[in-house]
């Protein structure tokens, strides 16, 4: 997938199905996610928002129809060139048994600036210092504070694209 700026991503989605067994999940979806824009999707529980979500991210596959990254299927583009410009954030993303840093760049090659800014951003700062972002998390983090991990995932690896998918509700 060629690069684009971040204000030319948009997603083009026609006739799209998918079936789990005899159920119908998503039946004749067709939308346009319009580039520069927050398009938000509302509707009761069980209607299908985040079974879109995951197909968007590539998180489930073996849908009908089509949906477009631009002018690419996103069947056609490689998951990890796909999550270099579109990323998946919900209430249950994991923590991993690793320290802050590694939470949040999710990699061992970590840019320092951004990984402190990311940490300032999502609240984090007080309660992590300097010395903390090395050290392994213990698992005796609040709901609160692993939402916060979530929402500085999302600024330190600034994503063309992301879905966030009830990221509020734990």
């Amino acid at each position: 997938m060629e690069a684009k700026k971040a204000n030319d991503y948009k997603f083009d989605i026609s006739h799209l199905n998918l079936h789990y067994g005899d159920f119908h999940a998503l039946k004749d979806v067709n939308m346009k996610i319009e580039a520069n824009k927050i398009t938000a999707f509302i509707g009761p529980s069980g209607c299908g928002k985040s079974t879109l979500f995951k197909l968007l991210a590539k998180y489930i596959e073996g849908y009908e129809g089509s949906i477009y990254l631009n002018q690419t299927e996103i069947s056609k583009i490689d998951y990890d060139e796909l999550w270099k410009h579109v990323q998946y954030y919900n209430s249950s993303n994991p923590i991993l048994r690793a320290s802050l840093k590694y939470n949040v760049a999710l990699d061992t090659n970590v840019d320092e600036q951004r990984l402190r800014e990311a940490v300032a951003a999502a609240d984090l700062a007080q309660r992590f210092n300097s010395q903390d972002l090395e050290k392994d998390l213990n698992q005796n983090l609040s709901s609160g504070e692993k939402q916060k991990i979530n929402v500085a995932r999302f600024f330190y690896h600034r994503p063309q694209i992301a879905i966030l998918d009830e990221v509020t509700s734990a």
